[in-house]
């Protein structure tokens, strides 16, 4: 019995020590529960790294997590002085004991900027991340892996951070990581772009990664001088980059005054919005004389091949506008640029749409649940969207034409198209007060209406291309939200 009681033991310990070989923190995962050696809670000191760093145009990068006696993973922030095309980039690891060796499954390399695909057509995205894999080996032959992830962004957690951006052009072409989780609130808000003081209508042109990060603004800065261009969280974005991103205009109506305002951006040219909500409400009140105005959820004017995919307007947009020219106000764009063209794709509104007039002198509004105005078949379009909110409206009083549609206001092109189809509309959708005037025959796009049971339904958004998987999921109230919310 003791003899059969040895084999028992003896074929215990080869299985445990045969586990240790094909999953590396077997080991370290034992001594954790026995504090055999470096104690609970610990990995002996010959696993561990000492030193881990990335060294890159004269800086020398460490890992934002501390290099404690337990943790295996670790992530690194570069931020790219110079945007060299390629080229190595040197990874050091240090073992705690000298005895022990490090070896690592590939190299750090610069990546090359990379592109996104979305719907058929490409558009500028941040750098690649680089994820290697690090073995700690001792000379017994116990060993522990650690995953180093390299990350080609200025890491963000601050407010006085976020500012900077705006404040430096040097900082505009570069690309941003967001701490998850982090809520920057901000007042008097100058937008990103606009150099601190409205003095420059710079674009920003790189990217951001919002990792579910919140911008909650409670006001933007009074311009010296009013109409301003442009008004949002960024003034202008070009050939840039957004994901993930939620922006909250908090406090109550937060007035932008601007030609072209949006709550993430006034204007967004070959740029892509990507999984990207906008809460609150906006109001857009402005003296404009003769110039257009357009007012969006996300952003006021799309154009040049700009792209929102994937995201939410819940926010309720007000548009009020002294002027001679028409106003456009649309629940995620105001305006889709006919001419250079501009996209939105599986993309939803929840808040109502406004247009107020000025007595007596009202003027042209234009009201769409998704856009507010645009049109031509190719270079603009509007697939896959979905209308919840509870009211479109135009207050006003004039006979001066004006349209308003559930999906767009007034479209210059064909409005049944394969460029503008199987869009969805709350059945139940309020619109007192729309003007029936349409100039020059032009009309709006309406979209198919579906009861709200339906649009609590996860099949409907499916059926529309959305993806539940990665990016979309049911929330609370059974309507849609991100992923990462």
């Amino acid at each position: 019995m003791n003899k059969w009681r040895m084999y028992v033991f003896l074929a215990a310990e080869a299985l445990f020590f045969s586990g240790c070989n094909f999953f590396q923190t077997s080991l370290a995962e034992y001594l954790h529960d026995t504090g055999t050696t470096a104690g609970a809670g610990q990995t002996p000191p010959n696993l561990r790294l000492a030193e881990l760093y990335v060294t890159y145009n004269g800086g020398r990068y460490s890992p934002v997590e501390p290099l404690d006696e337990i943790r295996d993973t670790f992530t690194i922030f570069v931020p790219p002085a110079s945007l060299a095309a390629s080229g190595s980039v040197p990874l050091t690891a240090v073992p705690a004991v000298a005895s022990s060796t490090v070896t690592t499954s590939g190299s750090l390399f610069m990546p090359l900027r990379a592109v996104v695909l979305i719907e058929g057509k490409f558009f500028t995205r941040y750098r690649n991340d680089r994820t290697i894999l690090i073995t700690v080996t001792t000379a017994e032959g116990l060993s522990k892996a650690y995953t180093v992830t390299a990350i080609w962004a200025e890491f963000i957690t601050r407010q006085e951070e976020l500012a900077a951006i705006g404040t430096d052009t040097a900082k505009l072409g570069q690309d941003y990581y967001l701490k998850p989780g982090s809520l920057f609130a901000v007042s008097n808000w100058v937008p990103i772009g606009a150099a601190g003081d409205y003095s420059s209508g710079n674009a920003f042109t790189g990217s951001v990664r919002g990792n579910g990060s919140v911008i909650q603004v409670n006001s933007f800065k009074n311009p010296p001088s009013s109409p301003v261009q442009n008004q949002g969280v960024f003034l202008r974005l070009q050939n840039a980059g957004i994901e993930d991103l939620h922006v909250h205009l908090a406090g109550g109506p937060v007035n932008t005054g601007a030609l072209n305002a949006g709550g993430l951006a006034g204007t967004a040219e070959n740029s892509f919005i990507w999984r990207v909500k906008v809460s609150g409400i906006i109001r857009n009140d402005v003296t404009a004389g003769s110039n257009s105005v357009h007012t969006g959820g996300i952003a006021g004017l799309l154009s040049k091949g700009a792209l929102v995919a994937d995201s939410l307007s819940a926010v309720e947009v007000r548009s009020r506008v002294s002027t001679s020219a028409e106003h456009y106000i649309g629940g995620i764009t105001g305006w889709q640029e006919a001419a250079s063209g501009g996209f939105i794709f599986k993309s939803c509104s929840r808040g109502n749409v406004i247009a107020e007039g000025v007595p007596p002198a009202d003027t042209p509004g234009t009201v769409g649940g998704i856009t507010g105005g645009g049109g031509n078949m190719i270079n603009t379009s509007v697939m896959g969207c979905v209308v919840l909110a509870g009211a479109l409206r135009a207050e006003i009083a004039s006979s001066s034409p004006g349209s308003v549609n559930r999906i767009l206001g007034r479209w210059s092109g064909p409005t049944l198209s394969a460029y503008n189809t199987y869009n969805y509309y709350n059945s139940a959708l309020d619109m007192p007060g729309a003007i029936t005037g349409s100039p020059s025959g032009l009309g709006g796009i309406e979209g198919t209406p579906r009861s709200l049971s339906l649009l609590q339904t996860r099949t409907e958004y499916e059926a529309l291309g959305w993806d539940f998987t990665a990016i979309w999921k049911m929330g609370p109230d059974s309507y849609p939200v991100l992923m990462w919310e």
